[in-house]
């Protein structure tokens, strides 16, 4: 699972929350 991968490091950074997800 990418998004798994993904949200990982983007967890800590709520800007980009928005724009990963």
């Amino acid at each position: 699972m990418a998004d798994a991968g993904m949200l990982r490091f983007h967890v800590p950074e709520p800007e980009v929350r928005p724009g990963g997800t």
